[in-house]
């Protein structure tokens, strides 16, 4: 009906419309939705879903026609009606949580591969932890400890033949021209920065000697102390120890302990030879830890080293003059390493 005339309009009374509802996205965390409210009136339930049931539409205005009004029943509550479902998604909580306890009831009865003493020590930890402090105190620990390098205590395993008796003079020891004799080396930390020094138990300028004296008479020469009583063939070596040096080099898994050794040799003889040779050699010994060990293993690396081409170059020089040691003078003179007739 009309205000003024308070007859029934002859047009249809003009009706609202509901909304689709938007299909639900699914949310990002439980209990509360992702999906922004829409702009109407209406409301959404906790799982971001719309209610069933329609809720209940404002009053109108004061002095709005009663035909205006809304016919529908008003509810007794503005809430929309998702009891239902809310009571269903808070009914699936607690059996979420029955079946969590009762998975962790299942795990407490098996037995823990960490804590297997039942004293409450994890096991893999502790081990763990003791690989380390040990690590530690064997890397540190030993690191701040002079190194004291000692002799090997034999030469050559195999010996190289071919002496055949010639006589050979080693004068013994060797001059020392080391750059650095109050030290054999160094010792490092982890990092690579030296802790400590390595110490010779004894003069290596009379080790080497000693060695190639040994190493030469293994091979089948007859070695002599002086030249008193010896041939005038008779072939005499002096040496030079010019390197003995022995110093870890530390790498990221392993470190490798190095021995440089450099000797320079001068063989002469009353026939007038004279010749000269540089030897250098390199010891090495990797492992995850070193300490005085592992230098006297390097130091034996590099000496052996060193002996091997030592005796095979004094073979090859007394291979290539046989007269050089012989028990006979056939007449040669040997000069500066050249062979010529004898007057």
């Amino acid at each position: 009906m009309s205000r003024r005339s308070g007859r029934r309009s002859r047009w249809p009374r003009a009706t609202r419309r509901r909304p689709r509802p938007t299909p639900a996205r699914p949310s990002r965390s439980p209990g509360r939705s992702a999906i922004p409210r829409s702009r109407g009136r209406r409301r959404t339930c906790s799982d971001g879903s719309w209610p069933r049931a329609a809720g209940t539409r404002r009053p109108s205005r004061r002095g709005a026609s009663p035909s205006r009004r809304s016919t529908r029943p008003r509810s007794a509550s503005r809430t929309p009606p998702c009891a239902a479902r809310s009571t269903a998604g808070r009914a699936r909580t607690p059996r979420a949580r029955t079946w969590s306890a009762g998975a962790a009831a299942e795990r407490a009865k098996q037995p823990d591969p960490v804590n297997v003493h039942g004293k409450g020590a994890p096991v893999n930890a502790l081990a763990r932890s003791i690989v380390s402090v040990s690590g530690v105190i064997l890397v540190s620990g030993c690191a701040l400890v002079d190194v004291n390098v000692k002799p090997p205590e034999s030469g050559l395993k195999t010996p190289v033949p071919g002496g055949k008796e010639r006589q050979v003079v080693v004068a013994a020891p060797f001059t020392d021209s080391r750059e650095i004799k109050y030290r054999c080396g160094v010792q490092k930390g982890g990092y690579g920065n030296e802790t400590a020094s390595a110490h010779c138990q004894g003069d290596p300028a009379q080790w080497i000697a000693d060695f190639v004296a040994n190493e030469l008479r293994a091979s089948g020469f007859t070695v002599l102390r002086s030249e008193d009583g010896a041939r005038d063939s008779a072939l005499k070596l002096e040496g030079v120890l010019l390197k003995f040096y022995v110093e870890p080099v530390v790498g990221f898994w392993a470190t490798t302990v190095e021995t440089d050794i450099g000797v320079r040799l001068v063989a002469t003889s009353r026939t007038g030879l004279h010749a000269e040779r540089r030897f250098f050699a390199k010891g090495e010994v990797t492992s995850v830890i070193w300490p005085q060990g592992i230098f006297n293993d390097s130091v034996e690396d590099g000496v052996r080293k060193m002996l091997a081409k030592i005796v095979e170059a004094v073979l090859e020089l007394m291979n290539r003059y046989p007269e050089l040691g012989s028990r006979r003078d056939r007449g040669w003179l040997l000069v500066a390493g050249r062979m010529e007739g004898g007057r």
